[in-house]
């Protein structure tokens, strides 16, 4: 898994980095300014240019440099916050993604304050940044509700071209999710996210170790001088006579950096008092400036579907415990039919308003009809805990998050129909025996 997802990385940003938007024809010199869109034919990629029909173009036939000419004067900014938690809007952020970078904006800004992602989440997020192969990602770390990019919110930010910081913020400890998710990731899983990570660093060019000691407590990281020039290292690899600036990280805690450290060491780009001060770096203040509300959508469709699926349980579970009690009333009364005499026998004639002397076949025969008239009544109940049940898979199946959490309907259900059969056959039967003149 581990590989898989480095080589995914690796290849990705590759492509990502070779795209641009001035276009130059290795075979007849001719230039125009446009930009790539995400849909291909075959070998051929969709680029756009000002005044010109679509087109598919081989990338290979030309020379690509990129820089604002032929995009829109526009930006879109998406937000990954507090409320990013679901899978449902991770899935929307991967269309939106594109939908945005394929309308040519000169960047697309991902604003970060977050302290938890889960990491399935955090994953397909990183993963639809590092596959946009069209359009600029800029990292916003923005001082708001958590006042940085934690947890796996600092792998989001590394998966961006650029990375910004709001003076007073802070980014790292991009292991602590695993003391924040529930049920925690197992060592694979974490491991695997690890070298996700590290080869996000790696392939963007950032420090790599400083990405390493955000999830590992015993690395002691210190900037060291050599021969003029600064590096970062780890301690235990330090020479005694080596000249130490200054420790970067400590042992027992994993590595979070402030804005001014970040930018210092490499991880970050630039430190701003705002994001004005994005744009303005960015050459973009006349931009005009867009705003993707797709993830918050995809949450309040979550959040109404979530409580269209709680009312339908809610009556299935109010069904399933009258049809408890009915089966419960049901096998009391076959029980009793067994046993009838004594006690039991003037119990059940006072219980029908007998003024007559009813013989224990009388008896029985009224307590069957009895126990099948409940169990009629359960058969309904069942039926429509069925219908319930299949409504609810409807509106489960609408929504990756609701589906994990109702992943167990199915069973329920089949559960429900197999009661209602064996419920059916013990009715039919009582019916063939009663036309047979079996009955009691």
């Amino acid at each position: 898994m581990k590989q898989v997802l480095s080589i995914l990385v690796i290849s990705m940003l590759f492509f990502a980095n070779a795209l641009a938007d001035t276009f130059t024809s290795r075979v007849t010199g001719e230039k125009f300014d446009g930009y790539i869109v995400q849909k291909t034919k075959g070998n051929k990629t969709q680029v756009r240019a000002e005044r010109k029909s679509p087109q598919y173009l081989n990338l290979a036939d030309y020379t690509i440099d990129r820089n604002y000419i032929g995009r829109k004067n526009k930006v879109v900014a998406f937000s990954i916050d507090h409320s990013t938690g679901l899978l449902c809007q991770a899935e929307a952020f991967e269309k939106a993604l594109i939908t945005a970078s394929n309308q040519g904006p000169l960047f697309v800004v991902i604003e970060i304050d977050v302290i938890e992602v889960p990491l399935d989440v955090a994953q397909r997020i990183a993963t639809a940044i590092i596959q946009l192969e069209t359009c600029q990602t800029i990292a916003y770390v923005k001082g708001a509700r958590f006042g940085g990019a934690f947890s796996a919110g600092a792998t989001i930010a590394l998966a961006c071209d650029k990375i910004y910081m709001q003076r007073g913020t802070a980014i790292g400890a991009a292991g602590g999710f695993a003391a924040l998710s529930t049920p925690a990731p197992g060592k694979e899983e974490l491991d695997a996210w690890k070298d996700f990570s590290i080869t996000i660093a790696e392939a963007k060019k950032r420090p790599a170790l400083l990405v390493r000691a955000m999830f590992d407590k015993s690395l002691n990281i210190v900037e060291i001088e050599h021969e003029g020039a600064k590096y970062l290292v780890s301690q235990k690899s330090t020479k005694r006579k080596t000249k130490i600036i200054r420790t970067v990280s400590d042992q027992g805690s994993l590595l979070t950096l402030t804005a001014d450290d970040a930018v210092l060491h490499g991880l970050a780009d630039r430190v701003v008092t705002g994001i004005d001060g994005l744009y303005a770096d960015r050459l973009a203040t006349k931009a005009k400036k867009a705003r993707d509300s797709s993830m918050v959508k995809a949450r309040r469709q979550y959040e109404k579907e979530g409580r269209s699926l709680d009312r339908v349980l809610s009556s299935v579970d109010s069904r399933k415990e009258r049809v408890e009690a009915l089966l419960q009333e049901a096998n009391n009364l076959e029980r009793d039919i067994r046993r009838i005499g004594g006690p039991l026998y003037e119990k059940h004639r006072y219980q029908y308003r007998s003024s007559d002397e009813l013989s224990r076949h009388q008896l029985r025969k009224r307590m069957n009809d009895e126990r099948y008239d409940i169990l009629i009544q359960a058969m309904r109940d069942l039926r429509r805990i069925g219908k319930d049940y299949r409504k609810a898979i409807k509106i489960a199946e609408k929504n990756l998050d609701l589906q994990l959490q109702a992943g167990g309907l199915q069973a329920e259900l089949d559960e429900a129909e197999s009661t209602f059969n064996r419920l059916n056959a013990q009715v039919q039967n009582r019916d063939r025996n009663r036309n047979r003149g079996r009955e009691y």
